[in-house]
């Protein structure tokens, strides 16, 4: 899909795009942030990319601060479990206690 869409962002005159991150696997990791804004910019070279983190329990306070001191990622995007697409890996919507050290960051 992203090879298909991506080469025509530009012309539907979109210069910036903030990336979802519920891929298969989600984007959980630093290297996948780059990785995947590394893959979109071979497509579209003149967009900019805002690149985010699909909310899990796998990320942690420390990854998110050095995700942002790099300037890899812009937001955390949060999909409740089941509810949307590729969202199985998604996040309780009744609690996200064990979130709030991450969105202190």
């Amino acid at each position: 899909m992203m090879k298909l869409v991506t080469p025509t962002v530009k012309q539907g005159g979109v210069s910036i795009a903030y990336i979802m991150p519920n891929l298969v696997p989600p984007i959980t990791s630093l290297d996948q942030v780059v990785k995947y804004k590394q893959e979109l910019e071979q497509e579209c070279d003149s967009t900019t990319f805002l690149m985010t983190f699909y909310l899990s329990q796998e990320l942690t306070p420390e990854l998110v601060e050095e995700a942002a001191l790099k300037k890899a990622i812009r937001g955390i995007k949060c999909y409740p479990a089941g509810v949307t697409t590729n969202s199985n890996a998604g996040v309780d919507p009744n609690d996200f206690s064990q979130f709030y050290p991450i969105f202190e960051v």
